[in-house]
C-alpha cells in the first residue's frame, strides 16, 4: 500500500493543500461530533473550574488524542503544560519523565528528591501565575503502582487549590485497571470521566467534508454518496479507520484520474486491506435513542432571550426542572443511579431512594426512566398525591412487548397514605394476581421509616435503601460545567465561574443542587445585566438572598416528559460499563433472572 508520507503533489493534482486524512492527530482537523465535542468541552471546563482529576476513556481510535491536543493548544499560553505517553518502567521512571517535560534538566534518580524537585517546580509555575496541566495518554498501560504515583502528585497543593491538575487518557482497559480496589483513592479523585462514541453515517459524511475543507478542497464532493455509506459501514465510524481508508482511496483516485472516489474505488482499497481486515476493533457503541424533548417549564422573556445569546446558550442552563440532558456523574449520583439500576435489573422487589429536599432525587429518577427507556424496560411515574386510594390508579399497569412490568416510580413517597403503602406491600409480596411490578420509591428520609413501621415482611422489605447527599466542595464545579456545557450552543461565548465564586456558592448552597442552580440562575442575571461573563464571588453574595420559590408538585417530572438527545444518556452503556467499575455498584443476586435490557 502507498505511503502516508507520498508526495504533497499527489494531493495538489486532487485540489488539496495537503493530505487531509494523515495518521497524526492534528487538532486543526479537529471535528466536533456531539460526543467529541462534549468531552472536549468537558475537560476544557474542568481544567477552568481547577478539578484535579478527569479521564478519558474510549476504544482506539476514537480521536482521543486529537482532543487532548486541541485542549493543549488552548492552554498552552496560559499553563504549564506536559504530556507523556506510551511510558514503560517503573514509578521512579515516570517521575524522571515528568520532571523533563518540566524541563528540569538532569531529574535525580532518588524516588524521595526527584518528588521534592517536581513539587519545587509546581511552586515555581504557580508564582508566575500558571497552573500546571499533565496528560497521560495510553494510560491503560501503566502499572497500578505507577497509577498510584500519579494519585499522590494530586497531593501536591497550595493552602487555596491544586498545584498539578491530571487528565487519564486510555482505552476501556484504563477503567477495568481503576477498578482494583487498590486503586480505590484514585477512583474517588476522578471528579469526570468521559467517553467517545463511533460516528453516524451522516456526521461520517461531515467529518470527511469538514477534513477536505480544511486542506482547502473546494471542487465537487470527492467521495460520492455511496462511496461514503459503504466506507461507513466499513469503517464502523471510527475515525481512525476512516482515515485510513479515505487516505488510500485519494491515492487510487489521483492514479487512476477518476474524478470521485466510488464504490468501485472503495472496494480496490478495502480488498487490498484483506477483505477489510484492517477494521481490527469493533468499537461501535451501543444503539442508544432517546425521545424527542419536551418544552421546559420556563417561558423565555425578550430579556431572557438576550441573555442566552449573550451566553451562547440554546437554553436555561439552572432551570429547576428535572432535565436529564444536565445529568452529571458527581459521586452521589452516580452512586445513586449504579444501585438503583443494579437492583432494577436484579429484580428487587421495592427499592428506596431517600434525600433531603432538593439534593436530586426527581433528577436520578428521570435519568433513570430514560436509561429503561432506552433499554426498552417500561418505566411509568407518579408522584405520591397522584397515587388514588382506591382500586384506580392513576398508572397503567399493562405489560410491555417484551411481557415485562414495568418499574413504578413514586415520587415525594413520604406523603403516601397508610393505604397507598399497603398496596404497594401487597403488590410487592405478589399477592395481587402474582404482580411482576417493581417499584421506586422517593422522598424525603421519613419514606424509610414509614416502611419500616408499615408492616412490611422480611421479603418485601427494601434491602437497598439508597441515600443520595449534597454535592462536596470539590464536585462543585463539576456540576455546574456540566450544566453549562448542557446549555451550551458556542463555548466561547459561555460564562466562567471564578474560584471565588465556587467558594461563596458552595458556602450559601451547602451543596444542595436546588439551591446552586436557584443561586446560579440569579448570579448569571446579575452578570448579564453587566454584560459580564465572568461571575465572581461578589455576585454570588448578592444573589444568594434573592432565592426563587420551591417546585411545586406539577413541576415534578409527569409521566409523558422524556428527555432531548444528549449525549451523556445516549452512551448510557458505555458510562455505566464505566462506573460500574469504578463505583462499587453492588452486583445482582445470582439467584434472581436479571431483566433483559434491550438495545
Amino acid at each position: 500500500m502507498p505511503s502516508a508520507n507520498e508526495p504533497n503533489s499527489v494531493f495538489e493534482k486532487l485540489g488539496l493543500t495537503e493530505n487531509p486524512f494523515g495518521p497524526t492527530p492534528n487538532p486543526r482537523y479537529f471535528y466536533k461530533t456531539p460526543s467529541h465535542a462534549e468531552a472536549r468541552a468537558s475537560l476544557i471546563i474542568g481544567l477552568e473550574c481547577g478539578l484535579g482529576f478527569q479521564a478519558l476513556i474510549a476504544p482506539p481510535g476514537m480521536g482521543k488524542t486529537t482532543i487532548l491536543f486541541d485542549v493543549l493548544d488552548r492552554f498552552n499560553k496560559i499553563a504549564r503544560t506536559a504530556f507523556l505517553f506510551q511510558l514503560q518502567g517503573n514509578s521512579k521512571d515516570f517521575l524522571r519523565h515528568f520532571a523533563l517535560e518540566l524541563d528540569e534538566a538532569d531529574p535525580p534518580s532518588d524516588m524521595v528528591q526527584v518528588q521534592s524537585v517536581i513539587n519545587r517546580l509546581l511552586i515555581n509555575e504557580r508564582r508566575k501565575g500558571r497552573r500546571t496541566i499533565l496528560i497521560v495518554d495510553e494510560a491503560q498501560s501503566l502499572s497500578p503502582a505507577v497509577l498510584e504515583t500519579i494519585r499522590l502528585l494530586s497531593n501536591f497543593e497550595s493552602p487555596t487549590d491544586k498545584l498539578l491538575q491530571i487528565i487519564l487518557a486510555g482505552q476501556p482497559q484504563l477503567a477495568v485497571k481503576l477498578a482494583d480496589t487498590a486503586l480505590k483513592q484514585l477512583q474517588q479523585r476522578i471528579t469526570i470521566v468521559n467517553t467517545l462514541l463511533p460516528l453516524d453515517k451522516e456526521q461520517t459524511h461531515r467529518y470527511i467534508e469538514h477534513r477536505l475543507s480544511i486542506s482547502q478542497y473546494r471542487g465537487q464532493s470527492l467521495f460520492t454518496a455511496d462511496a461514503i455509506a459503504s466506507l461507513w459501514a466499513v469503517s464502523k465510524g471510527v475515525p481512525r479507520e476512516i482515515n485510513t481508508l479515505c487516505f488510500n482511496a485519494l491515492l487510487l483516485l489521483a492514479a487512476t484520474g477518476a474524478r470521485q472516489v466510488n464504490t468501485d474505488i472503495l472496494d480496490e482499497v478495502i480488498a487490498d486491506f484483506a477483505r477489510g481486515e484492517l477494521i481490527a476493533e469493533k468499537t461501535r457503541a451501543r444503539a442508544y435513542s432517546l425521545p424527542p424533548a419536551a418544552s421546559s417549564r420556563a417561558t423565555i422573556t425578550a430579556t431572557g432571550s438576550g441573555r442566552l445569546e449573550f451566553y451562547g446558550f440554546h437554553k436555561e442552563p439552572f432551570l429547576p426542572t428535572p432535565d436529564p440532558s444536565f445529568l452529571c456523574l458527581t459521586a452521589p449520583y452516580r452512586a445513586a443511579l449504579s444501585n438503583l439500576y443494579s437492583g432494577i435489573l436484579a429484580h428487587e422487589k421495592v427499592l428506596v431512594l431517600t434525600g433531603e429536599s432538593g439534593t436530586g432525587k426527581t433528577h436520578v429518577i428521570a435519568c433513570l426512566m430514560e436509561l429503561l427507556r432506552t433499554g426498552n424496560i417500561p418505566a411509568q411515574y407518579v408522584l405520591a398525591h397522584q397515587w388514588f386510594s382506591s382500586t384506580t390508579y392513576p398508572f397503567s399497569f399493562k405489560m410491555a412487548s417484551s411481557h415485562e412490568y414495568p418499574v413504578i416510580f413514586v415520587d415525594n413517597a413520604q406523603s403516601l397514605s397508610q393505604e397507598s403503602l399497603e398496596q404497594v406491600r401487597l403488590f410487592a409480596t405478589e399477592s395481587i394476581a402474582e404482580s411482576g411490578l417493581q417499584f421506586v420509591l422517593a422522598g424525603l428520609p421519613a419514606v424509610h421509616n414509614r416502611l419500616t413501621s408499615s408492616g412490611f415482611s422480611s421479603s418485601a422489605h427494601p434491602r437497598d435503601h439508597i441515600r443520595i447527599g449534597p454535592l462536596e466542595q470539590s464536585e462543585l464545579g463539576n456540576y455546574i460545567a456540566a450544566r453549562i456545557r448542557g446549555a451550551q450552543s458556542d463555548m466561547d461565548l459561555r460564562p466562567i465561574f471564578s474560584t471565588e465564586a465556587l467558594e461563596a456558592l458552595f458556602i450559601h448552597s451547602e451543596g444542595v443542587p436546588r439551591l446552586v442552580n436557584s443561586v446560579c440562575s440569579v448570579a448569571l442575571q446579575n452578570a448579564f445585566s453587566r454584560r459580564e461573563r465572568l461571575i465572581t464571588a461578589e455576585m454570588i453574595h448578592d444573589s444568594a438572598g434573592r432565592a426563587m420559590s420551591p417546585v411545586t408538585p406539577e413541576e415534578k417530572l409527569p409521566p409523558a416528559v422524556h428527555a432531548p438527545e444528549n449525549s451523556v444518556l445516549k452512551a448510557a452503556g458505555v458510562l455505566f460499563d464505566l462506573q460500574r467499575v469504578l463505583r462499587s455498584a453492588k452486583p445482582p443476586s445470582a439467584s434472581k433472572p436479571l431483566r433483559r435490557c434491550s438495545t
